[in-house]
């Protein structure tokens, strides 16, 4: 029995050590991944298409950089209703061609409305189409 305790001790210590020794490498991979998205929830978008009355959206946009990150996350309530005014004329919004549109045209108002290109992509989460 003490046998097995001294194992788990040592395998522990060894773990311990070793997360220690990579601690950096793998949090600065993780970092900038996460410190350049922006998630925007409850976005409500009224269409005019005849067959769809109304979306609800949810999304992740990912930004050029955390600076960036940080600026949209100040002006979280503006970009939502830039998003929604954005989305407001599409016709197509459940088809993936639809979708796909709806990104580049987040992205083009929003990269215009900061003056230069800090949306890389947007990623719909949540999507759901009300009759």
């Amino acid at each position: 029995m003490k046998i097995v305790f001294k194992i788990i001790g040592i395998f522990i210590i060894l773990s311990i050590i070793i997360f220690l020794i990579y601690k950096e490498k793998f949090t600065a991979q993780l970092k900038p991944y996460n410190k350049q998205k922006v998630k925007i929830d409850g976005i409500i978008v009224s269409t005019s298409s005849n067959e769809y009355k109304s979306a609800n959206i949810n999304l992740y946009l990912e930004l050029s950089d955390e600076k960036s990150a940080l600026v949209v996350e100040e002006d979280r309530k503006r970009v939502t209703a830039m998003i929604s005014e954005a989305l407001a004329d599409s016709k197509d919004i459940k088809s993936e061609a639809g979708k796909e549109e709806m990104k580049l045209k987040i992205k083009k108002v929003l990269n215009s409305y900061y003056g230069k290109d800090i949306v890389k992509d947007v990623y719909f989460t949540y999507f759901i189409v009300y009759d």
